[in-house]
């Protein structure tokens, strides 16, 4: 959440983040999920509602 409070704007889809971290459990898998979450929102506006990083 960090990484939202400092982008331009504040990500207010909280059930997003669950929704893309749901059902992994390796910090590294949540963290790169998560990156690419508000990279693509900070980028784009998109929100996405599911990341899977192999």
């Amino acid at each position: 959440m960090k990484r939202a409070t400092t982008a331009e704007q504040l990500v207010p889809w909280t059930a997003d983040l669950l929704n893309v971290v749901l059902g992994l459990e390796d910090p590294e898998a949540i963290n790169a999920a998560l990156k690419a979450y508000f990279d693509t929102y900070i980028a784009t506006g998109a929100r996405l509602s599911g990341v899977r990083v192999n």
